[in-house]
């Protein structure tokens, strides 16, 4: 369908998130709630952060997921995203 593709739908995620330091250098984080839009339905995150020796950069891997309920179905939409977050 082309209303899948042309990005005319107005979608957001409202989670919930828990994050823990682990070992020394690694943050994991998990995030659970709701996807609003385009379909409604259960949303869930993944995180891992990495520490450098730069304290304002934080490498980021995070995998999301989602279960859509649209009449008379389900759908799963998922993304990984690569990334960096600057702190100041």
């Amino acid at each position: 369908r082309s209303s899948d593709l042309d990005g005319s739908d107005t979608q957001g995620r409202l989670l919930l998130t828990i994050a823990r330091d682990v070992a020394r250098r690694f943050e994991l984080g998990f995030g659970a709630g709701l996807h609003l839009g385009s379909g409604t339905g259960v949303a869930g995150a993944l995180r891992l952060g990495v520490a450098t020796p730069l304290r304002w950069l934080t490498p980021v891997l995070r995998y999301d997921a989602a279960v859509l309920l649209t009449r008379p179905s389900a759908r799963a939409e998922h993304a990984v995203t690569l990334g960096g977050e600057l702190s100041y």
